[in-house]
């Protein structure tokens, strides 16, 4: 994903100085996906790693940079 100053408008709930960690952290939920982990333990995963940062596991910002996390959402 592309991240520059045109694409800010783009995630409101976002600081611009977090998109970067958002992509990040959007593409290993989709490469740890692809390899056969399920959604679920993904984000289990990352909520034990790094309690009180619920931030960056919020899956209504995270639809946004993932791709397993939008398709959840939408279906």
């Amino acid at each position: 994903m592309n991240i520059n100053n045109t694409n800010f408008h783009r995630f409101p709930d976002v600081a611009p100085e977090h998109l970067s960690s958002f992509a990040l952290v959007g593409g290993y939920v989709d490469s740890q996906v692809l390899a056969g982990r399920s959604l679920d333990n993904v984000l289990q995963e990352l909520d034990s790693s790094s309690p009180g940062q619920k931030l960056w596991h919020d899956t209504g910002i995270l639809r946004h940079f993932s791709v397993a996390v939008a398709t959840r959402l939408n279906s």
